[in-house]
């Protein structure tokens, strides 16, 4: 059995005889006792006959939360005891723990927190099954007021973690934080809303799982007090309806502060107090202030759920989350590229016959067609190519006997190590159209190490950011007139590539060269699914995932290509 007389209040782990600064975390009790506020339980505190409490671990308006020692199952605990501020009074002196509770009408207000902290422990204790929502053991009153006890969970806020390391990755965020979301969807069906998301209220452990935190005191609605309600409040978190002392609040109100967590995730930016916005909005969108990092149907969701007015976001996470995780289709493998000269059309009949050229693409449409001129035009069709192939074969195959053969498509494969299907399914020329040896191919870059691309651009190449212990990194290099090329990698291995210089290339798709309507038709013929949910006039996301390929194509006011980016889901684990 473990001595508590040989713990350190700071970790929970045993101390050497007579160590008077813990070896594990430098914890130096005297110290932490001469700093210490009056209204805070001293270390070696023992609350109900089992619980130690050791050091502060956080404290906001509604509580402080210690850690703890579970004497008899020898485990570290979190402990949350209900303070609120302005409602209650301490002073620890010899073993007087209790508090002094105002008086008045006061009071009330503090016997329906109370009430309501003992309500939200039982409520948390529903959800054990859910991941991502702290667990809760116990709950007890004792010296006037109520204890919450919950797991104890080793790991850095969410918040502390980007400052550490750098925003995430747009598909990391939404990966970590989707089974947070999906059990706070749990929590907002059983009338409860949690009313402090921040990323300082989200906990990151050692294997990236998040946990949400602060439940104990987040639905603490103690009347209709403005002071109570300014405790409330995170900066950049809080919607402005939790600003009005009768502000109507719900989902809507967690899903704000959730986007705003999300910005802050992927940007490493607070987003502006929504209080100032009131007067002067000057949020800037996520995919803007990213500098394109971030995708436009995740930028437009977020936006979306940051809206001023509560009837202008989301209502729930049900409809929140569908936006944000848009459920794709499986594809075909990409076939070979065809080089035909795609028509050229200008902006405005591009936008005329976008909605009807979009309907084609459906397999509904396509079911229309199922009538006897589609059945006569198959039959024609068919004996057309026959034909044809008898006559490629009188002319072609006579010179096939002198040559090196060439690869037949059943030959076509995809490299599951590299990235991308080889030659011809990439979209590079064929031999009967030589390609234009000036434009780089940018699909060939997938799965190569950094110092071969590096060599191989036209602009110099210089490190961004990096991840994750060097695990990640991003480059990016500019030509004179401003035009972008950006390389992601792991481990020096490239698996994102965003360019917008010209004489660059992306399967045949060229920045300031190809125009949309080029664009879809070629995302079209070669088994790419567009993914309407995200494609407006100004961007579009195609995806092939029998080969792990996304592009990303961004237009200009002119329908002409600005940008391209290519990732492949084989090659990144962030994928």
């Amino acid at each position: 059995m473990i001595d508590p007389n040989h713990l350190c209040m700071g970790c929970m782990k045993a101390l050497p005889a007579d160590a008077q600064i813990c070896p594990h975390c430098g914890f130096e009790e005297k110290e932490y006792r001469n700093l210490l506020s009056l209204k805070i339980l001293p270390p070696k505190t023992i609350l109900e006959g089992k619980y130690l409490l050791g050091k502060v671990l956080g404290e906001g308006g509604f509580g402080i939360t210690y850690l703890a020692w579970d004497l008899n199952l020898e485990i570290p605990l979190a402990i949350k005891e209900y303070f609120p501020n302005g409602l209650a009074t301490r002073s620890c002196q010899g073993s007087q723990y209790s508090l002094s509770i105002v008086s008045g009408s006061l009071k009330e207000n503090y016997d329906h927190g109370l009430s309501r902290f003992a309500d939200e422990a039982r409520t948390l204790a529903r959800l054990q099954k859910f991941p991502g929502i702290v667990n809760v053991r116990d709950f007890f009153f004792a010296n006037g007021t109520g204890y919450l006890v919950m797991d104890y969970i080793k790991g850095m806020h969410a918040g502390a973690f980007v400052k550490t390391n750098g925003p995430f990755t747009e598909s990391s965020a939404l990966s970590i934080m989707k089974p947070l979301m999906n059990s706070l969807r749990e929590v907002h069906k059983l009338g409860m809303i949690h009313r402090d998301i921040s990323p300082d209220n989200i906990l990151c452990d050692a294997s990236g799982t998040l946990t949400l935190i602060d439940f104990g005191s987040a639905r603490m609605s103690t009347g209709e007090e403005t002071k109570s309600l300014t405790i409330l409040l995170k900066r950049g978190y809080a919607p402005f309806e939790q600003y009005q002392s009768r502000g109507h609040q719900g989902p809507w109100t967690d899903i704000y502060a959730l986007c705003a967590t999300l910005y802050y995730m992927m940007s490493g930016k607070v987003p502006q107090e929504s209080i100032e916005r009131i007067t002067a909005d000057q949020l800037v969108p996520l995919q803007q202030i990213t500098n394109g990092k971030v995708s436009l149907q995740t930028s437009l969701v977020i936006q979306k759920g940051l809206s001023l007015k509560a009837s202008d976001r989301y209502q729930n996470l049900d409809d929140f989350m569908k936006d944000l995780y848009p459920e794709k289709k499986s594809d075909p493998p990409p076939k070979p590229c065809s080089n035909q000269k795609k028509p050229q059309q200008n902006s405005e009949s591009f936008h005329q016959n976008l909605d009807d050229f979009m309907e084609n693409l459906s397999p509904k449409k396509q079911e229309e067609k199922s009538g006897w001129k589609s059945e006569s035009f198959k039959w024609g069709a068919g004996g057309f190519c026959l034909l044809l192939l008898a006559a490629i074969l009188v002319v072609v195959l006579p010179s096939l006997s002198t040559e090196e053969p060439e690869s037949s498509p059943e030959d076509w494969t995809v490299d599951e190590t590299a990235s991308v299907p080889e030659t011809e399914a990439t979209g590079a020329p064929s031999d009967d159209a030589p390609a234009d040896s000036s434009i780089l191919e940018l699909s060939e870059f997938l799965g190569k190490p950094i110092e071969e691309i590096s060599a191989a651009v036209p602009v110099s190449l210089e490190m961004e950011n990096t991840y994750e212990e060097n695990r990640y990194q991003s480059y990016s290099g500019q030509d004179e007139d401003g035009n972008a090329l950006e390389i992601f990698t792991e481990e020096g291995i490239c698996y994102f590539v965003r360019s917008a210089l010209p004489d660059t290339s992306v399967f045949q798709i060229e920045p300031k060269t190809s125009t949309a309507l080029e664009v879809l038709l070629y995302f079209r013929d070669n088994g790419f699914e567009i993914d309407s949910s995200v494609s407006d006039s100004s961007y579009y996301l195609a995806v092939s995932e029998s080969t792990g390929i996304s592009v990303e194509v961004h237009f200009n006011l002119e329908d002409t290509v600005y940008s391209v980016s290519i990732y492949n889901f084989s090659v990144s684990s962030r994928f």
